[in-house]
């Protein structure tokens, strides 16, 4: 939990030509560098997609409670301190802050349009984004390491 957005990335880097999705729930979205992924989305334009399941909880916080302490308080209380993500906030600003496109989407008629309108939202054909992508990927190359074996993962 907490490396989707930085996978999406290295994804992104290693499978050029293809759209790149991260689907991840709102309890790992919190665990991931937003601020530092969504910073390098904006400044290089690596174009991802990033869908947020808002279902206002942690749920890997509250399973592994009862997992790993099934007489604990959590059990007999039911609160799972860490779980529950109150109040939970509006994520398309988040996008929108990084310069990015945003939705909210409530019901299941909206995610293909949404999805449609992300996808047209790219700017890769944008010259001056086009060369911030190539810039952005050549200093991961130039990176010893970690941003490898992130190529060889994702690939």
């Amino acid at each position: 939990m907490g490396v989707g957005l930085g996978y999406a990335l290295g994804a992104k880097l290693a499978l050029r030509d293809r759209p790149m999705f991260a689907l991840i729930g709102d309890g790992a979205f919190h665990y991931n560098p937003v601020p530092s992924c969504l910073g390098v989305a904006d400044e290089y334009r690596p174009p991802i997609h990033i869908v947020v399941f808002n279902h206002q909880r942690n749920l890997s916080m509250g399973t592994s409670l009862l997992k790993y302490f099934p007489g604990g308080s959590a059990k007999s209380t039911g609160v799972h301190y860490g779980g529950p993500i109150a109040p939970s906030p509006d994520y398309q600003f988040y996008a929108k802050a990084h310069g990015g496109y945003g939705a909210r989407v409530t019901r299941p008629s909206d995610i293909k349009p949404a999805i449609e309108e992300a996808l047209r939202y790219d700017g890769e054909g944008n010259i001056g984004h086009r060369r911030r992508f190539e810039r952005f990927q050549s200093a991961l190359k130039a990176v010893s390491g970690v941003s490898h074996a992130a190529f060889h993962y994702a690939a």
